[in-house]
């Protein structure tokens, strides 16, 4: 005898109350098709019956909704930036330089290159920054306070942007840690800095910028001590932040 009275198989659309029948058992969820849901709704009980909770948008992540009583999608706000590592490397022996290369990044695509440095030193020499292989100090323009506190224009002769001052220690060897902020100028192909280093005897902050040659995107970091090595162990890591 059939479900639907009629004499018929079929079973019509029904529903039942909230008891679960002793000699039936519970619900089997897996493969119903009879539900007439639709494709990737989720299933919760508001302690009472079932409910249907339609899927989110893509991206969109799943939490109790401010009132405590049932799941919601909501979208997550997005990140300002998103740092993303190009490339890094360790000195495996004392060296005068350190240097990491990587694919060609277009300036306009990135809001910026964040350089991380952190190593130990022989402070008779500074530790400087440079972009593209390019080491004409002239071309680097460097303005800021050092461990001396004096407000000063240290466009020079050296090899490049100043990451680390040599006056920051007066160890044989001493700790240093450095970062930099790098972004090319789309309208002028200019580069500009924002740096700050520190080592075990002060700390230098400094902004400039480079205009050797127009430049519209990055493809290696380098830093060179000139003729003092670099230890064993000093690493260099360069991120792209993207908008």
């Amino acid at each position: 005898m059939g479900f639907s009275g009629g004499g018929s198989n079929v079973l019509l659309p029904h529903t039942h109350d909230g008891t679960v029948a002793q000699d039936g058992g519970p619900l089997n969820f897996n493969n119903i098709t009879q539900s007439q849901s639709a494709a990737g709704q989720t299933f919760f009980s508001d302690g009472v019956h079932l409910q249907q909770l339609s899927i989110g948008a893509a991206n969109d992540e799943l939490r109790v909704n401010a009132g405590g009583t049932a799941p919601e999608w909501y979208t997550p706000a997005g990140s300002s930036a998103k740092y993303d590592l190009v490339g890094e490397t360790t000195l495996g022996a004392g060296a005068t330089t350190i240097t990491v290369s990587f694919t060609a990044i277009n300036c306009s695509d990135i809001s910026f290159l964040k350089v991380v440095a952190i190593g130990e030193w022989v402070p008779t020499q500074n530790i400087f920054l440079q972009i593209n292989g390019f080491n004409t100090g002239s071309s680097y323009h460097i303005r800021g306070m050092s461990a001396t506190g004096v407000l000063t224009d240290r466009t020079n002769n050296d090899k490049g942007m100043e990451l680390i001052n040599n006056n920051l220690s007066s160890s044989g060897t001493s700790p240093f840690f450095g970062t930099a902020e790098i972004q090319g100028n789309p309208v002028t192909e200019d580069v500009h800095f924002n740096v700050q280093g520190n080592a075990d005897g002060g700390m230098n902050v400094l902004g400039g910028y480079y205009d050797g040659s127009n430049v519209t995107s990055f493809n290696q970091i380098t830093l060179d001590t000139s003729t003092v090595n670099m230890s064993t162990g000093t690493r260099l890591l360069v991120y792209k932040v993207l908008n």
